[in-house]
């Protein structure tokens, strides 16, 4: 899938089960990504601007390309980052701005967010 820069047949595999395996699936994807791809990301000092990451942006891409069609596992990915019960988000920081960059793609799943947080967005 990676060698191909193709996830069309993981996303038609995602889209295909039940809603709870979906999330179940993401979760775990998620989990994988960081786990292989983000842990080894140098953390920046608290007063040090954050840097571009290949990593990243590319964790990103799949990500939204898993859940654009998608409004549960949008809804899911805003969840995920209000309230945290994925234990591999906490790891890294690395891991939460690859997650913030999937859904920053979509105003929709921002405006949710800001809403569930209760930030004011008028």
């Amino acid at each position: 899938m990676v060698h191909d820069e193709s996830t069309e047949i993981l996303e038609q595999f995602l889209l295909a089960l039940k809603p709870h395996e979906q999330r179940k699936y993401l979760n775990s994807t998620i989990t994988v990504i960081v786990k292989r791809h983000l842990l080894s990301i140098d953390e920046p000092r608290q007063d040090a601007p954050l840097k571009r990451s290949i990593a990243i942006s590319g964790a990103a891409g799949v990500l939204w390309a898993l859940i654009k069609d998608s409004e549960l596992l949008k809804d899911h990915v805003c969840a995920v980052l209000t309230k945290p019960t994925l234990p591999a988000l906490d790891d890294s920081l690395a891991a939460r701005r690859s997650i913030i960059s999937t859904v920053a793609q979509d105003e929709g799943t921002n405006r949710s967010i800001l809403v569930t947080e209760g930030i004011d967005i008028l």
